[in-house]
């Protein structure tokens, strides 16, 4: 993971929350901002799993773009 963060504010559709809170539910109880890594660390895993897919080879971390 990248050393520097970002703050994010915002809001997203209340159905797409909830969807998230049904995925993550013990992420969800810690609250929002652990919910919201929750969903980030799915979003890496998937990229790995597509690169892999598509190379044959599990990435490294750094070879992950983060588009």
């Amino acid at each position: 993971m990248d050393d520097e963060t970002v703050h994010l504010e915002g809001d997203i559709p209340q159905g797409l929350f909830e969807e998230m809170q049904n995925k993550f539910p013990a992420s969800a109880e810690g609250g929002k901002r652990n919910l919201l890594r929750a969903v980030i660390d799915d979003w890496q895993r998937m990229k790995k799993l597509e690169i892999a897919r598509a190379t044959g080879e599990f990435p490294r971390e750094s070879e992950i773009s983060r588009e």
